[in-house]
């Protein structure tokens, strides 16, 4: 163990937690919670077998992952993170987390990670996401872009093309100005877009009820719940908006789309 070693290059780290974990062992169908640990096991595999130098650890509700300081790592790392996020959607299962930069000591065989990396990484969790979403710490958006701001950042996380393939479409990284403007939350804080990926799979699916029917669950079953849900929906609609936008600029092959993306705002509005 040679932490002085270790903690002289700095490396993204993200720290993920399950919201609502104690409701969730407490309850006497296990289901749900082996399909968490089915999900995040089988994200963590593929991601250590297309990446190795991203190192991960599941322990109990928090998802440790590690990556080099590296633009194609960190963009591995976000992409993990999106795919844990939006499957877990799918079983009503909410993540809150954070991912910084800073030091860090990891070593899988002991189940041992520690350093200033992960501790910022945990108080942005618990102290700055407030709501079911991965936000980035903004210490990261000059290391990735080499200096720049926002826009670049942004840029360089997302794709830049307008594309009738819908996945194609599908943004790495979050801007809340578009949320604030429309929704008035209160932060403009970049976080995971995992939105994207849950909202671009039922638009091609056609499922969409499968995702209003769980929020208005999750809206409508406990007060203290409320706020996070509806900083949900409304980030749902803020995704179904951009989508909208860029398929507006497309010609009538993609009509059946945005009449299905207008018809679940209005579903998602009328929650």
């Amino acid at each position: 163990m040679n932490l002085a070693a270790s903690f002289k290059n700095k490396k993204y780290i993200a720290y993920l937690d399950v919201l609502g974990f104690k409701d969730l062992i407490g309850r006497q169908d296990t289901s749900k919670l082996e399909n968490y640990f089915k999900i995040v096991q089988n994200t963590l595999k593929k991601i250590t077998h297309d990446k190795p130098s991203i190192k991960s650890l599941l322990i109990s509700d928090a998802v440790i992952l590690v990556a080099n300081n590296d633009n194609d790592e960190f963009k591995q790392l976000v992409t993990a993170v999106q795919i844990i996020q939006s499957k877990l959607v799918n079983e009503d299962i909410w993540i809150r987390g954070a991912i910084s930069f800073g030091e860090v000591y990891f070593n899988k065989s002991k189940g041992l990670v520690v350093g200033q990396g992960l501790v910022k990484a945990y108080l942005l969790e618990q102290n700055t996401a407030l709501y079911p979403r991965v936000i980035i710490d903004p210490v990261i958006v000059p290391i990735v872009t080499k200096g720049a701001g926002r826009i670049d950042f942004f840029g360089s996380m997302n794709p830049q093309k307008i594309n009738k393939v819908l996945e194609s479409n599908r943004d790495l990284i979050h801007s809340p100005n578009e949320i604030i403007k429309k929704n008035k939350l209160v932060d403009d804080i970049f976080f995971v877009a995992y939105g994207h990926r849950v909202i671009i799979d039922a638009i091609r699916n056609r499922n969409m009820d499968t995702y209003i029917n769980i929020i208005r669950q999750n809206l409508y079953s406990n007060a203290v719940y409320y706020p996070k849900y509806l900083w949900v929906k409304n980030y749902f609609i803020d995704v179904l908006n951009d989508i909208a936008v860029r398929y507006n600029t497309l010609d009538s092959e993609t009509n059946q789309d945005i009449l299905y993306i207008s018809k679940s705002i209005g579903d998602f509005n009328g929650l």
